[in-house]
């Protein structure tokens, strides 16, 4: 009996030093294996790619690591169940990376919108004169019941996208096409994002996204649209990329000198293989007493923003989805709200936003000690630059005058500036 019970005993001591040694050998073989592995970087597809390419070389390592220590364990005839285990790991892991390589599944981004399956990602069969020309094809006119105008391009057959201010309080949208006119559906629209998709009344022309995290440094860009007026055929202007603008919740503005005018907006900014961006604000300068449009800062909404979000649009859009009305302000003690960005102006909507400021204002004054001396300074400041755009605009229409490019390109700044105090602003409240 003491016999049985010390070879039980034995066995249960050779089972538990097996599979401890199991567990000592598996972390060093995965411990050797970190300099084989590439450090993910880039677009997401990229970082999917990188990461399955990782754990197929996971699985060869593991492999060579299992012939090791099976030809050691049977050569020296003990503590085979080890052997027994790698083989049985690798096995698994093997069947598992065939199923997702065949399943396709490592392709798609963490994210819960995937991207674009027209997004260009290297520049292999770039040509810069064809994307130009495929650019001027694919781009169309918007054009308002009410007058105003912005511009389009398509990038999926049927749809084309827009900025969501060039649309919003019309009754009727209208484009050229072959030269008749042509009324346009809106599909479907970012409730969060200046952006708005618009169904056509028949396949034109595409063009693919280019991953704007993939510019150089003061590569060429061109921006393609309506400028000012409705009439002719679209212009090119041509300008350098400086830099990517990132802004909270992930959103990334293409900074340009290609000149972006009223009527750009809504239109693509390419490189030579793709659209990078959609064409929507132009900077302001504050410093004198009118302001006028800075020279060389134009922004367009980047392509890695805004392309998965397209997508996810025209799947679930719809030949009902009706145009939204101008969004009225309403008064939020401690949370600024984005005043409409309208190709025409509303002398009302103009002084009750301004009346908001000045409440905002006053607000955030009363408990400034409260925040970081930083931030609070950053979103009063951005309140008094609205402020006196508001003002401007207040005492010219109020006048009677109509309303000029200037006074557009000066309410296009309030909304841009509306942002940023909005980002600040829930920043605090939310944190403190």
């Amino acid at each position: 009996m003491t016999g049985k019970i010390k070879k039980i005993g034995s066995i249960f001591g050779k089972l538990a030093l097996s599979g401890l040694l199991f567990v000592i050998l598996n972390i060093v073989s995965f411990v050797a294996m970190f300099p084989f592995l590439n450090q993910a970087s880039g677009s997401q597809s990229e970082m999917a790619q990188t990461g399955m390419i990782n754990v197929v070389r996971i699985v060869f390592l593991y492999a060579f690591a299992t012939m090791i220590v099976t030809f050691f364990t049977f050569w020296k005839k003990t503590f085979r169940l080890v052997a027994v285990g790698f083989i049985a790991c690798w096995i698994m892991g093997t069947i598992l990376v065939v199923i997702i390589s065949k399943s396709g599944s490592y392709n798609q981004p963490s994210s819960s919108v995937t991207v674009s399956d027209n997004m260009i990602e290297n520049r292999n069969g770039c040509n810069r004169e064809k994307t130009i020309a495929l650019a001027k094809s694919s781009t169309m006119l918007v054009e308002r019941d009410d007058g105003g105008h912005g511009s389009a391009f398509s990038t999926a057959k049927g749809f084309a996208v827009t900025n969501k201010h060039v649309v919003e309080g019309a009754k009727k949208l209208y484009t050229w096409l072959n030269g008749e006119r042509k009324e346009l559906k809106l599909w479907n629209y970012s409730p969060t994002m200046d952006i708005a998709i618009i169904k056509l009344p028949n396949e034109g022309f595409t063009i693919n996204w280019f991953d704007s995290s993939k510019l150089n440094l003061a590569e060429e860009l061109y921006a393609v649209g309506w400028p000012n007026t409705a009439v002719g055929d679209s212009t090119i202007t041509k300008g350098i990329y400086s830099r990517l603008n990132r802004y909270e919740g992930g959103l990334d503005f293409v900074q340009t000198d290609a000149a972006i005018n009223p009527g750009n907006s809504g239109g693509p900014l390419i490189n030579e293989c793709g659209v990078v961006g959609i064409n929507t604000l132009k900077e302001i300068w504050t410093d004198e007493q009118l302001p006028r449009p800075l020279e060389g800062l134009g922004n367009a909404i980047s392509s890695q923003t805004i392309a998965p979000l397209v997508d996810k649009l025209i799947k679930e859009g719809s030949e009902n989805t009706a145009i939204p009305g101008v969004a009225k302000t309403t008064t939020y003690t401690n949370s600024p709200n984005v005043p409409s960005n309208s190709p025409t102006l509303n002398l009302g909507e103009i002084q009750t936003y301004l009346n908001n400021l000045y409440g905002w204002r006053d607000s955030w004054l009363k408990h400034r000690d409260k925040y970081p001396s930083d931030d609070i300074n950053k979103l009063l400041d951005s309140f008094d630059r609205q402020i006196i755009f508001c003002q401007t605009l207040v005492n010219r229409l109020g006048s009677g005058k109509n309303a000029t490019q200037d006074d557009l390109i000066m309410w296009d700044a309030v909304v841009k500036m509306s942002y940023e105090s909005g980002s600040i602003a829930q920043r605090l409240n939310n944190i403190y």
